[in-house]
């Protein structure tokens, strides 16, 4: 492009007419500054129309709009409209991977693999969006830990922890002592929809290394884990919900614990089908250490524990070699529906405003017998006490020194079931009622079947036995 062309030569660089009258002359204008003018004009015009003719577009006299649409090209990019930040010179951006996931990824945990453990794992992931689900895939081994803390993720409802789902045994998380000789477990905190499959986890309760539990929902955890795919054993307590979580696994299995296999607390939600649990022996106890208890208590092996108004779902639950094998109290709820309890101290035990239900179905060809709640060479098979509601129709009690027993204005009601080589069949105590219609004429082998033995006379500082 040209200079800017000089201004008219006159004293004030202005363009003036002439006026006869005074004999005044206009302005003079020669060939060389009207060249320039020209040749500046010529020059502006080729300019603009390599803008315009860039665009693609052609000269047009008709249209007013051409270098306008031609710079809107250039400045939307056109054709060569760059696809990356990079592309329009920014070097520093974030990168997506730095942000965001927007495609499925697994990420590979294990000796070699990109994660170590479980956890870093999960941390590659805070404070990125998940737009999909993200596998975090633990391959065969044995591993060690002091706990494993799992938490803070809005997107927890996009992973997936798997280890070996068809066998957990083979994916196996032992955990040992820290400095202060405690672990931990897996521990999920306010983390909610996250898949948990595919482990065997075990931990210890000694002096030495005292495993609190092995898996622990808290601050409203939402955790499922696939059908018999997960093993708690050995530590001071399987599994422990509080503060309003939720778990699901069919078929889990808890073997040793040295207190409660299962401990569902403040207002959580539990699905257990199946459960199994096998403890250490109904007399077994141990010791807590004096470094976490100054009265150095004693803890006994258990099943289930629901309470403060929390709900437990165990169908056809098998427990044996503990305490209690489900105790429901402080109006919490326990749903056991065809559960059987063996080897233990207490079968079930609805307290303190705690109900259990356990209610039997009719026979059919496979069970003859009906679906039934049964309590097997316990030393006492099903109680209610301090105001508890023990629902349980058609339920069984065998071998057991006292069958059914309903203490301290508590209520029971177990028509049609029946009580079979138990010392007393049936027992009402303290302003309790016990309600077993039909369980008369397959009650057998008791010295004392129904204590009071009047059919619905208060005896036993007012208890009431209602039977046919």
């Amino acid at each position: 492009m040209k200079d800017v062309i000089k201004p008219v030569p006159t004293p004030d660089t202005l363009f003036h007419d002439g006026n006869p009258s005074s004999g005044e002359l206009g302005t003079i204008v020669g060939a060389d500054w009207l060249n320039n003018v020209q040749s500046a004009v010529i020059a502006s015009q080729e300019e603009l129309l390599t803008v315009v003719k860039s665009s693609g577009q052609s000269a047009d006299p008709a249209r007013k709009d051409q270098l306008l649409q031609a710079v809107k090209q250039i400045a939307w990019g056109g054709a060569s409209k760059p696809t990356t930040l990079a592309g329009y010179g920014i070097t520093d951006a974030m990168k997506i991977d730095d942000w965001g996931i927007n495609g499925y990824k697994e990420l590979q945990v294990g000796p070699g693999r990109e994660f170590a453990d479980i956890a870093s794992a999960w941390n590659s992931l805070n404070g990125k969006t998940l737009k999909t689900d993200v596998l975090i895939k633990v391959d065969d081994g044995q591993y060690t830990s002091t706990g494993i803390g799992l938490g803070n993720q809005p997107f927890a409802s996009r992973i997936r922890i798997r280890g070996n789902v068809a066998n957990p045994s083979a994916c196996q998380i032992r955990f040992v002592a820290g400095a202060d000789k405690n672990s931990h477990g897996v521990v999920f905190t306010n983390a909610r929809g996250v898949e948990f499959s595919g482990f065997h986890l075990i931990g210890e309760a000694t002096e030495n290394n005292w495993t609190h539990r092995c898996l622990y929902l808290g601050e409203g955890s939402q955790v499922w884990s696939a059908e018999n795919s997960l093993i708690l054993e050995g530590a001071f307590a399987g599994l422990y919900l509080d503060h309003g979580s939720r778990f699901s696994c069919s078929k889990l299995r808890i073997n040793k614990v040295k207190e409660w296999a299962a401990v569902v607390s403040s207002g959580s939600h539990c699905e257990l089908g199946y459960l199994s649990v096998a403890g250490e022996g109904k007399n077994a106890q141990i010791k807590v250490p004096l470094r976490l208890d100054a009265n150095e208590r004693t803890a006994k092996s258990a099943g289930v524990l629901s309470q403060d108004t929390s709900r437990v779902w165990v169908t056809e639950g098998r427990v044996s070699g503990v305490q209690y094998g489900f105790l429901c109290t402080r109006n919490a709820y326990i749903w056991c529906d065809g559960s059987v309890v063996e080897q233990s101290v207490i079968g079930y035990e609805a307290t303190a405003g705690g109900v259990i239900w356990n209610h039997g179905s009719n026979p059919v060809a496979t069970l003859p017998q009906g679906r039934r709640g049964k309590a097997l060479n316990c030393d006492v098979g099903f109680q209610a006490t301090w105001a508890g509601l023990l629902y349980a129709p058609m339920a069984t009690a065998e071998g057991c020194n006292n069958g059914f027993r309903s203490l301290y204005g508590s209520t029971m009601v177990v028509n049609s079931g029946w009580a079979k080589n138990c010392q007393v069949g049936f027992d009402a105590h303290k302003s309790s009622y016990l309600e077993a219609y039909d369980t008369q004429a397959n009650s057998t082998g008791c010295p004392q079947t129904y204590l009071p033995a009047g059919n619905g006379v208060p005896g036993n500082y007012n208890g009431v036995v209602c039977f046919s």
